[in-house]
């Protein structure tokens, strides 16, 4: 798992968003609840030049259960002191799903307590009190993360840790690209804009990756709607890669039907 994932995740849930971030060799930001505004949780990235990779990590404030520590993955807070401060490094042996849910049980414990009153400006009051998370077996949130198409949870696992170097991450797209070469979908829901110049599909949410392989299977059958920049670039890598043609001809004449039709026509 990726500081990435869990950045979409929270933003797309709770609206939350980093703030006061510095960049450098060191880099910090800061999660903030939505309700009291207080810190919950410090993001850090720092270079390591022996391994030539990025660690992630992040200090969150969260009153772990026994359970909870024993995971490999759940260390000890490199910023942060006190028994309510927990760590967690990013890896691929991180669990998605249980560091979403162990966000989302922080989020609750720092909810204001009953009858606790806050207020912006001192000439109103609103009164806050805990509201339970729908975490429960069979709830709405639990349906909606199992309609994610299996073929998109297959895609991710073929995505290999190994290092960061620029080569590793070329072969991770194109070993995902051909897994994905037949994929068609069909979804229309909301998703977070995104724009980049090297996106890859480990860069997208499970929405975003939906939305960007239904557009696509729009393109595919000559529809043409505007989509996001990164959707634009992340095509054009599908077919100088040969994804989606038989040959090289074949998909130099797609390139110059999108250019035509697409760019051209001005979406």
């Amino acid at each position: 798992m990726e500081l990435k994932e869990l950045l979409d995740y929270i933003k797309e849930k709770h609206n939350i968003e980093e703030s006061d971030r510095w960049d450098s060799s060191l880099t910090m930001s800061r999660l903030c609840h939505p309700l009291t505004g207080k810190m919950i949780a410090l993001l850090i990235k720092e270079w390591n030049s022996d391994t030539g990779r990025w660690m992630e990590h992040c200090d969150l404030k969260y009153e772990a259960s026994l359970s909870d520590r024993i995971k490999e993955y759940i260390v000890d807070p490199l910023r942060m002191h006190g028994s309510s401060w927990i760590g967690i490094s990013f890896n691929d042996k991180t669990d998605r799903d249980y560091i979403f849910e162990l966000f989302d049980n922080a989020i609750l414990q720092g909810n204001p307590s009953k009858d606790t009153a806050l207020s912006d400006t001192g000439k109103s009051k609103t009164v806050y009190t805990d509201t339970p998370l729908p975490f429960a077996k069979g709830s709405d949130f639990l349906k909606k993360k199992e309609c994610i198409p299996e073929k998109i949870t297959e895609m991710r696992k073929l995505y290999r840790y190994d290092d960061y170097s620029g080569q590793l991450r070329a072969r991770n797209f194109y070993r995902q690209a051909k897994f994905m070469e037949d994929y068609e979908d069909d979804y229309h829901g909301q998703v977070c804009d995104i724009s980049g110049y090297f996106t890859t599909y480990h860069d997208l949410s499970d929405k975003q990756l939906r939305t960007y392989f239904t557009w696509r299977t729009e393109v595919r059958n000559g529809v043409y709607n505007k989509t996001f920049t990164s959707f634009i670039y992340l095509y054009i890598y599908e077919l100088l890669c040969g994804i989606g043609s038989s040959s090289s001809v074949e998909s130099l004449n797609k390139l110059k039907e999108f250019e035509e039709k697409f760019i051209e026509g001005g979406f």
